[in-house]
């Protein structure tokens, strides 16, 4: 069930694992229950509420998600033995693209601006071919006979999850995907 606000329509789909009433409503402890998952992406919503939706979103992503994807990748770089680089995220290229009207940033699906710029200098097959993304099959994963050890872990009413959770709720959880 969705309502209309960032928490339920953006949030609880692409940032946690539970929607946010959900989470709380498991929660044992007091801070749990009372503090909001998603507290720092609402830091950052909340700088410019005058912007646009989509301008306030990516300043959001920016100041949240992307630290964290961007620290996985330095790990999982460095663990490899490999030197990455993260050319489009040069502060004065970001600062130029944030100050872009939104009609020039989601034109035909994203990149817009880019994809214009390099169109003569690459096949059209390369600039314009879906997004290709790297999904993890969790759903998958979690529903067989495999994760039953992390569903042992996670219900235990004596383990470390117990202390924060209710785990007779996030049990019925679990059970339900399953």
């Amino acid at each position: 069930f969705r309502t209309p606000d960032v928490d339920s329509l953006y949030l609880d789909n692409f940032y946690c694992g539970f929607p946010g009433s959900q989470l709380l409503d498991m929660a044992r402890t007091p801070l749990l229950r009372h503090a909001s998952p998603y507290r720092t992406f609402h830091s950052a919503w909340s700088v410019e509420p005058q912007q646009s939706t989509l301008s306030r979103l990516l300043f959001s992503d920016h100041k949240t998600y992307l630290i964290e994807l961007l620290m996985k990748q330095d790990q999982m770089s460095m663990a490899a033995s490999i030197e990455s680089r993260v050319p489009f995220l040069d502060h004065t290229f970001v600062e130029f693209a944030m100050r872009l009207p939104d009609h020039l940033k989601l034109p035909s699906g994203g990149k817009h601006i880019f994809k214009k710029a390099v169109e003569d200098l690459l096949p059209r097959d390369i600039v314009y071919r879906p997004k290709m993304g790297f999904p993890t099959p969790l759903r998958k994963w979690l529903g067989e006979g495999r994760a039953d050890f992390l569903h042992k872990y996670l219900c235990d009413s004596k383990g470390l999850v117990a202390e924060y959770l209710d785990v007779s709720k996030l049990t019925g959880i679990l059970d339900r995907h399953r």
